[in-house]
């Protein structure tokens, strides 16, 4: 098991270490999520600095995306992986989903632009199936389907079920919490 932790730098950095070895691994630029692989290697989303760094099991990290200013990245706010080994990626400040294949291929899987409904995602979780669930700072939520399609399924907001919803969780039987 990895475990990592890290003492504050100021602007949002982090000096990343992990516990018990006292190995140094460089710096986090204000972490914002992480995830791990089906190997139990850990990927972690930097917000600022628009980078994804892998942490393998031997402890050597390694940058596998980066961005900012329209590119592939740009915010990554949270990642998460499906059953085949992809990274989706979503970023804040562009408003996008990237999916990562294993291979490094990135494409975009949807932006801002569709259903005029992805503004500023907060949160994604993938079910059994593959659908990733996407909650959004307006208070909708978006699903889009392993071939692509993308629906709004609910929406909240001062007259609907929820506001601000920031969190998402999917359980064993793919029932999706808010």
């Amino acid at each position: 098991m990895l475990a990592v932790a890290g003492m504050p730098l100021g602007s949002g950095k982090v000096d990343a270490k992990v516990i018990n070895s006292g190995a140094d691994y460089g710096t986090l630029t204000t972490p914002s999520d992480m995830a791990f692989d089906a190997d139990g290697n850990m990927y972690i989303a930097n917000i600022n600095s628009n980078t994804i760094n892998k942490i393998d099991k031997a402890g050597t990290v390694t940058e596998v995306a980066s961005g900012g200013a329209y590119g592939t990245l740009d915010g990554p706010k949270d990642i998460d992986f499906d059953k085949d080994g992809n990274m989706y990626v979503i970023n804040t400040g562009s408003s996008t989903v990237n999916k990562i294949t294993p291979e490094g291929a990135v494409t975009a899987i949807a932006n801002g632009g569709i259903l005029g409904t992805l503004s500023n995602p907060m949160d994604m979780e993938i079910d059994s199936l593959g659908n990733i669930y996407i909650t959004n700072f307006k208070s909708t939520i978006n699903k889009i389907t392993p071939e692509g399609a993308i629906t709004q399924t609910t929406s909240g907001g001062i007259y609907g079920t929820y506001e601000f919803a920031y969190e998402l969780a999917i359980d064993e039987a793919d029932n999706l919490y808010v």
